[in-house]
């Protein structure tokens, strides 16, 4: 091969190469920069069939859901966003999971953790209960997701400024 033609080649595999390493850390830094580290998964709460996971009501099994996202390392941002994500995902696999908040029309109002590890999370607008057997469905998913967040120990849940527990025991 010509000489220049090989020389050209090299100049552009370096440039290339060189684009990467600088994209690569600018990105790194921005993630750091912003508070916010890309964790591999955000985990929720969802109901499947099968024998593994925490039994709760109608015998339904919780188990953990992975979410791929980035997740914001400040507590209260990381608690918005997994319960952003319980919200709105529907699970997919290789079994049948169920996620009970779906057929709820809920956003988050805003969701705290003070510094001893208690969490509120106030949400708003139309809680959806397709039977009786929803009622302990939604509270665990929603309770188990906020305990998944390091550092929380407790969690309180507001649903238009009524406490959950009241609204499904029928108060």
């Amino acid at each position: 091969m010509n000489k220049k033609v090989v020389l050209i080649i090299l100049i552009v595999a370096i440039i290339l190469g060189s684009l990467f390493l600088v994209r690569k850390f600018l990105f790194s830094q921005s993630r750091q920069l912003g508070g916010h580290e890309e964790l591999p998964n955000i985990q929720i709460f969802v109901t499947a069939d099968g024998t593994d996971g925490e039994k709760i009501g109608c015998d339904d099994n919780l188990i953990p859901y992975e979410v791929a996202t980035t997740v914001p390392t400040d507590p209260s941002q990381h608690l918005e966003v997994a319960i952003q994500t319980l919200l709105t995902t529907e699970p997919v696999g290789d079994r049948e999971m169920n996620n009970a908040l779906l057929a709820s029309d809920l956003q988050i109002s805003s969701a705290y953790v003070d510094e001893n590890g208690n969490a509120t999370i106030e949400l708003s607008g139309n809680l959806s209960l397709g039977g009786v057997c929803d009622g302990p469905r939604i509270q665990n998913q929603l309770e188990k997701t906020a305990l998944a967040v390091s550092g929380i120990k407790s969690v309180e849940i507001f649903i238009n400024n009524s406490p959950l527990a009241d609204l499904l025991s029928g108060k």
